[in-house]
């Protein structure tokens, strides 16, 4: 039936026809098209609307993310310098003067900040992090939907749909808000399929293709290796007491070929190793990160950048606003439960084990409930002492459980469109397909994001005109008040806006602040100990300014006026009003 013979009562006239007509030849170009072109396309799409509150803008930062972006803003500013001025690739001295960072082992993700630093000095850090983030998540997606559909499923729509549930799974979404190094998931995919080819053999060059993945990886964020590693031992101790015998028959070439890509990785990580455990600016993972874990209620709830709460969703029961890793909701979590019920093979029941044992891992030493210790201790008390796993926030080892619940979906979806082709060719006219896609969408739309949160960060006169040289001299740093080491990203910002000109401190006076805070709410004087250790600690970090601006959020129960006389006291020197933002002067400080 043509447009023209549709009857008079069902149409508007010769213009219906036309829309209708371009509709269709829209939909038939569409449906032309490659589907990676079409996956990729709506990949970057997507992305873009969850990026588009930060993409136009060059002082806004997101809500979740704020010092953590700003963070890697400066990282990706140190990218670009390494090559521009000759940085040294692996310490950066400006961003905790006077003492270092280790770029390697403290979110430097030299593999992503140094590919993109043409579009650092392009579009300066701020706008090159909300790029890079919408190329991540765009890229993981597609990286996921291209091994799907090459090696796992042959249903496109099964890849296309799964390998949006990897890019812009809840911990992923949430890290490209501050983290990048642990959002940039898009070698994950390729990882895993090259582990799983050394079951054919080729140790020498299947083990280099993969020592090369994992070395890049490693270079973007050593954690995620440290993390996918785990994640493989536990999936195949757990697949092993489903398919013993087929991991016997393998076990020769696997570990032949892992032995070759840990020989290649080693080789060309060793030098960041070693700065990182043994060199002068060597990190020091001592300090055990056993109590980040994730909240048992956190499994089921969603993320505060998901369609379910926008656009009133809060961080709840979880770190901070990046490390909600958990976050994936009840529908979708049913949903993989009952999808690897539903399969019920050796490889889905060694999938959902392997997930359920990684998400207990996650709960970290002691797991909690609604963000009150049950005091019952969880698994990850028993590998929170080795020595890797030291400096491995528990938390994160959520982010290797998506892996596995991208793979349930792809195989219930692949399962799924066999058993409605197989009825529609029983039955042809069959309805029932359409149930199947309603549950997939009832399931993944609630998780599903919205766009991130954003807020402005504005540059005071005292920065933009360059007054702060007149207050900072060469060798000396700048502090915020109120020094505490919180979220507020103001003084990386600054920074960043100076070219990395600006020095900031690392002084950190936290419990300081907190008690002569309590002591000028209540009108008491600050004790002369607080006093001392606030000159001495800002003396340590080369503070030769404290700058406090008027326009940050305060906590509850304090003010400006509060912060203004608490450090006054602190610091005994009366502030300035210079450039928008009040100024204390610590050089007059003895």
């Amino acid at each position: 039936m043509t447009v023209d013979s549709v009857d008079a009562g069902t149409s508007t006239g010769p213009s219906s026809g036309v829309r209708e007509g371009l509709a269709q030849r829209l939909v038939d170009r569409l449906s032309g098209l490659p589907t990676p072109i079409v996956a990729a396309a709506a990949y970057v799409l997507g992305a873009v609307w969850l990026m588009s509150g930060l993409l136009p803008y060059t002082y806004r930062i997101s809500v979740n993310g704020l010092r953590d972006q700003a963070y890697a803003e400066w990282m990706l500013l140190h990218g670009a310098r390494i090559l521009t001025d000759g940085a040294s690739p692996w310490v950066e001295t400006q961003v905790d003067f006077p003492a270092t960072v280790n770029t390697f082992s403290d979110g430097g993700m030299l593999g992503l900040s140094v590919p993109l630093a043409p579009l650092t000095l392009l579009l300066g850090p701020t706008r090159a992090f909300a790029v890079g983030a919408v190329l991540i998540l765009a890229a993981t997606a597609f990286a996921w939907y291209w091994v799907l559909s090459r090696h796992v499923v042959t249903s496109r729509l099964a890849a296309v749909v799964g390998g949006a549930v990897g890019g812009f799974a809840p911990g992923v979404v949430a890290h490209a808000q501050g983290d990048l190094g642990l959002a940039a998931q898009f070698l994950v995919p390729f990882i895993i399929w090259r582990v799983l080819r050394l079951r054919d053999g080729h140790a020498l060059r299947n083990g280099v293709v993969l020592g090369l993945l994992c070395a890049w990886q490693g270079m973007i964020a050593p954690e995620m290796l440290t993390l996918l590693a785990l994640g493989f031992a536990v999936f195949f101790i757990v697949y092993a007491t489903q398919r013993f015998s087929d991991v016997r028959r393998h076990a020769p070439a696997v570990l032949g070929g892992l032995a070759v890509a840990a020989v290649v990785t080693l080789a060309l990580l060793a030098y960041p190793l070693w700065t990182q455990y043994f060199g002068p600016h060597r990190d020091h993972p001592a300090r055990a990160l056993r109590d980040l874990g994730a909240d048992l209620v956190s499994f089921v709830r969603f993320s505060s950048t998901s369609l379910a709460t926008h656009p009133v969703g809060r961080v709840h029961y979880a770190q901070s606003g990046i490390e909600q890793n958990t976050f994936w909701g009840w529908p979708l979590l049913a949903f993989l439960v009952v999808a690897a019920w539903w399969l019920w093979t050796p490889l889905s029941r060694a999938l959902a084990l392997a997930a359920g044992l990684l998400c207990l891992l996650a709960c970290g030493a002691t797991l909690t409930v609604k963000g009150a210790s049950t005091g019952i201790p969880g698994p990850w008390r028993l590998l929170a002492g080795l020595p890797v796993l030291r400096g491995v926030a528990p938390t994160h080892v959520a982010l290797v459980v998506t892996p596995l619940f991208v793979l349930i979906f792809a195989l219930a979806a692949q399962r799924a469109a066999e058993e409605v082709a197989a009825l529609r060719a029983e039955r042809p006219g069959t309805r029932l397909g359409f149930l199947w896609y309603g549950l997939v969408a009832a399931a993944l739309l609630p998780t599903a994001p919205a766009p991130v949160e954003v807020r402005d960060v504005p540059i005071p006169p005292f920065i933009a005109a360059g007054t702060w040289r007149a207050y900072v001299p060469v060798g000396r740093t700048l502090a915020m008040v109120p020094v505490t080491g919180s979220s507020d990203p103001s003084d990386l910002r600054w920074a960043l806006s100076t070219d990395l000109e600006l020095a900031v401190s690392n002084a950190n006076l936290a419990p300081t602040v907190d008690r002569a805070r309590t002591a000028t709410l209540r009108g008491l004087p600050v004790a002369a100990a607080d006093k001392a250790a606030a000159r001495r600690s800002l003396a340590d970090g080369r503070a030769s300014v404290l700058v406090m601006r008027t326009d940050r959020v305060m906590k509850p129960g304090e003010n400006e006026e509060t912060l203004w006389k608490m450090t006054t006291a602190l610091v005994g020197v009366q502030p300035v009003w210079v450039g928008g933002v009040w100024v204390w002067d610590l050089r007059t400080v003895a």
